[in-house]
C-alpha cells in the first residue's frame, strides 16, 4: 500500500490505538477543566484532543530528520491525520449548535443589543477566530477524506503530495484559534472595565501547553531544514562536476526495447560528468514551441568512455522525442550539464540494490557500463531489480544479462508487473549495510518506498528519484 501498512486488520488496529488516545486526551482535559461548565469542558476537551493529534501529525516528520529513532513512528501520520478531522469536525458542530446556535452574526462575533436596536461587536477577533477555525475544518476534511491509497492513485504523487504540504498551513491557522481563546478571548478588556461586564473566568490549565506545542513544531522545523540543507550543500559540493553547454552531433539512434530508444550523441572532449547525472537536450531549429524544444534525460553512458554520451527514453509521441527520433547521423543537438546529485559511489563497503520500473533503468546503465568498462572502481556488492510490464519493454536485456555474466559483484532480478514486497524481502540482510536506489514512475517509487519502511529499512538508506513523464 502507498502510504503505509500491509493488511487491512492492521489498519484497523492502527485507528482503534488512536482513537482510543484520542479519547483518553479528551478525558484528561475534562478533568482538568472541573471549573468550567459542562458544556465549555466538552468543547475544550475535544478541541484539546484534536490538537494534540495535529500536533503529532506535523511534528513527528520534521523531528525524525532530527532523531532517527522516530521515523518509525511517522507513518501514523495518516491515522492521526484522519482522527484530527474527525474530532475538530465534532468540536466544530457542538459549538455551533450549543455556543452558536447556528447563527452567522454570533459566528461573526455580532450580539444583538435591544435597547439600542443595532447588532454590535461582542468580543474584538472573536468572529476572525471563528473564521479560521471553520477554515481548518474544511482544510482537514478534504485531506482525510483524501488519506488513502486509491486517492494517491486518483491525483497523482506529485499532486498528493501538494495537496497533503496543507497540513502545515492547518497546523498555524489552528495555533491562530487556539492561542486567540487561550490568552486573549477571555482576558480583561477596556469595554468589560469601563461598562462593569467584566467576568471572572476560570483558569486555563492548558494555554501554555498549547503554546509549547506551537513551539516544538516551529523549532523543529527549522532545525531540520538547517541540517538538510547543510547536508545537500555538503553532498552537492561533493558530486560538484563544471555544468558546459555546447553543440554536438547525433552518433547513433537504436531502439532498446518496445517503444524505447537511446540516443548517442559525440562527447566533446572536456565534458565531463558522473554516473546517475542527467543533461539538457535542445533541438536547434524546427516548428517545435519553446516548451517542447528541451527534455533532460539520464546520461545511460561510461564516464570513462570519452567518445559518446548517450541518453534514453520512452518514446511518448511528443513533440520532442518524435522531432529527435526523426533527426540522422550527424544533425546537430545543444546539450547542456551535467545536472543532479542523485550519483552512485564509485568505491564503498556497503552494498547496493539498484530498483528500476520501466525507463528507470537509466541513470543504473552509467554506473553498470562504467563497472563493467572498469573505468571506475566498483568494488560493492550490487543488485539489480527491474520491473517491466512485460518482457518486450525491458530495456537493454542482453547488454545487462552480459554484464551480470562478466562482473562478479552484480546479479539481476527481473520482475514482470509490480514490484512486491515478497520480492524486496529475498534482498533483506540485516548483516549487512545496504542503500537502496529506486527510480521509476512517481507511484512506483512511492509505493516501494514505503515497502521498504515497512519491511524497516532505514530512511536514510533510501535514495529516490521520480520520472514523471520520461
Amino acid at each position: 500500500m502507498l502510504l503505509g501498512v500491509r493488511t487491512q486488520f492492521q489498519i484497523y488496529i492502527r485507528h482503534a490505538i488512536v482513537a482510543s488516545v484520542a479519547g483518553i486526551i479528551a478525558y484528561i482535559v475534562w478533568l482538568l477543566y472541573d471549573e468550567w461548565s459542562p458544556d465549555m469542558r466538552l468543547w475544550k476537551s475535544l478541541g484539546s484532543s484534536a490538537f494534540a493529534l495535529l500536533w503529532f501529525t506535523v511534528f513527528i516528520g520534521p523531528a525524525s530528520v532530527l532523531c532517527k529513532r522516530l521515523k518509525s513512528f511517522v507513518s501514523w501520520r495518516r491515522e492521526t491525520g484522519i482522527w484530527f478531522a474527525v474530532t475538530v469536525f465534532v468540536h466544530a458542530y457542538l459549538i455551533l449548535d450549543g455556543w452558536i446556535d447556528w447563527s452567522v452574526v454570533s459566528l461573526f462575533g455580532f450580539q444583538y443589543i435591544a435597547d439600542l436596536d443595532i447588532y454590535a461587536r461582542s468580543e474584538p477577533g472573536f468572529g476572525l477566530a471563528n473564521m479560521i477555525g471553520l477554515l481548518v475544518v474544511f482544510f482537514a476534511l478534504i485531506l482525510a477524506a483524501t488519506s488513502s491509497d486509491r486517492a494517491v492513485n486518483y491525483l497523482g504523487v506529485s499532486s498528493w503530495k501538494w495537496l497533503h504540504s496543507f497540513a502545515y498551513v492547518i497546523f498555524y491557522l489552528t495555533v491562530l484559534h487556539v492561542l486567540y481563546f487561550a490568552f486573549i478571548h477571555y482576558a480583561p478588556s477596556p469595554v468589560k472595565l469601563m461598562t462593569g461586564a467584566l467576568i471572572e473566568y476560570p483558569a486555563n490549565p492548558l494555554r501554555f501547553a498549547y503554546l509549547s506545542a506551537f513551539l516544538s513544531v516551529f523549532i523543529v522545523q527549522v532545525a531540520g531544514f538547517i541540517k538538510i540543507f547543510r547536508q545537500n550543500k555538503q553532498y552537492n559540493e561533493e558530486v560538484h562536476m563544471p555544468v558546459a553547454k555546447f553543440k554536438t552531433q547525433i552518433k547513433e539512434i537504436k531502439e532498446i526495447a518496445k517503444d524505447t530508444y537511446e540516443v548517442s550523441f559525440v562527447r566533446p572532449n572536456d565534458f565531463l560528468y558522473k554516473h546517475g547525472q542527467y543533461i539538457q537536450v535542445s533541438l536547434s531549429g524546427g516548428s517545435l514551441s519553446a516548451v517542447d524544444d528541451s527534455r533532460v534525460l539520464s546520461l545511460t553512458s561510461d564516464p570513462g568512455d570519452k567518445s559518446v554520451i548517450s541518453v534514453a527514453f520512452r518514446n511518448t509521441m511528443s513533440g520532442f522525442k518524435s522531432a529527435l527520433l526523426s533527426r540522422k547521423k550527424g544533425d546537430s543537438v545543444i546539450v547542456e550539464g551535467p545536472f543532479g546529485n542523485f550519483v552512485f559511489p564509485g568505491s564503498d563497503t556497503r552494498r547496493h540494490i539498484f530498483i528500476a520500473g520501466g525507463i528507470g533503468i537509466t541513470p543504473f546503465m552509467s554506473i553498470l557500463r562504467c563497472a563493467g568498462s572498469g573505468s571506475c572502481n566498483v568494488n560493492y556488492e550490487m543488485v539489480l531489480i527491474y520491473a517491466n510490464r512485460s518482457e518486450e519493454f525491458v530495456s537493454y536485456k542482453r547488454e545487462i544479462d552480459e554484464l551480470s555474466n562478466a562482473l562478479s559483484n552484480l546479479s539481476v532480478e527481473y520482475v514482470t508487473g509490480r514490484i512486491t514486497e515478497e520480492v524486496l524481502r529475498k534482498f533483506v540482510d540485516k548483516s549487512m549495510q545496504t542503500v537502496w536506489w529506486i527510480v521509476g514512475p512517481p507511484g512506483m517509487v512511492s509505493a516501494v518506498k514505503q515497502m521498504l519502511v515497512d519491511i524497516g529499512i532505514d530512511y536514510d538508506y533510501i535514495r529516490t528519484e521520480e520520472f514523471a513523464g520520461y
